[in-house]
């Protein structure tokens, strides 16, 4: 086991202290047992918080926000020993860790199995908050996309409503338009048959007055002319 502490201790996994045999060398260990029972975190009272802030939590908030004690020899540091040590056999391992329990008495094994049960409980409710967390976030998302669906159809709906009603107005603009330029073209073209009878009349009738005329401006000429002219004053007069 000197040996044993040797190597640990050149590892960095242990430090020597004082005590034990008489030779100053640590006391002889045996294999040791740990109370299976852990002890139970205490439930917490607080609402569960949004799976967002929950994905945001680090494992020492996660710890911290379970209520987990500080432990005097945490589990991360009794694993990284383990693991150090995971090619050696599982019995030849727990001898070493009996070795650095029995070389410090400032922590025992129960110190790290204590804080690992507690992070284990932990960890474990974590898990069920976050699984928690994306079912409600699932039934929200679920909510707001139905939401989301029911107003796209409900202005869908409302839009082609006033597309209709845009299209109604245009259809009967259109056939007011038509029905306006057909009444401008008709009261133009009785304006142009009342101006063209008019003026067929006027023709007519001034052809008629020439006719009229003619025969009387052909006999007022000769007529005319054989006028005596009027006499001349005498220059006695």
């Amino acid at each position: 086991m000197k040996s044993m502490m040797g190597f640990l201790e050149k590892a960095g996994l242990v430090r020597a202290i004082d005590g034990g045999g008489a030779d100053g060398a640590p006391a002889e260990t045996t294999d040791f047992q740990v109370d299976p029972a852990p002890e139970v975190l205490p439930v917490s009272k607080e609402p569960m918080a949004p799976v967002e802030e929950q994905i945001a939590l680090s494992l020492p908030d996660v710890y911290a926000a379970a209520g987990v004690p500080v432990s005097v020899y945490p589990a991360e540091k009794l694993l990284r020993l383990v693991n150090g040590l995971k090619e050696l056999p599982q019995a030849t391992v727990r001898a070493a860790v009996a070795a650095v329990d029995e070389s410090d008495d400032t922590w025992s094994i129960e110190d790290p199995i204590r804080d690992a049960h507690f992070k284990i409980q932990a960890l474990a409710a974590h898990a069920n908050a976050l699984r928690a967390g994306i079912e409600q976030a699932d039934a929200e998302t679920l909510d707001r996309i139905t939401a989301v669906k029911a107003r796209e159809e409900a202005t869908v709906a409302d839009i082609r409503a006033q597309i209709t009603r845009l299209e109604e107005l245009m259809g009967r603009e259109i056939a007011r338009s038509i029905q306006e330029q057909a009444d401008l073209g008709a009261a133009l073209s009785s304006k142009r048959e009342a101006a063209n009878r008019l003026i067929e009349q006027t023709v007519v009738t001034g052809n008629e007055f020439k006719l009229l005329v003619a025969p009387f401006q052909r006999s007022a000429a000769p007529a005319a002319a054989e006028d005596p002219a009027p006499p001349k004053p005498s220059a006695a007069a």
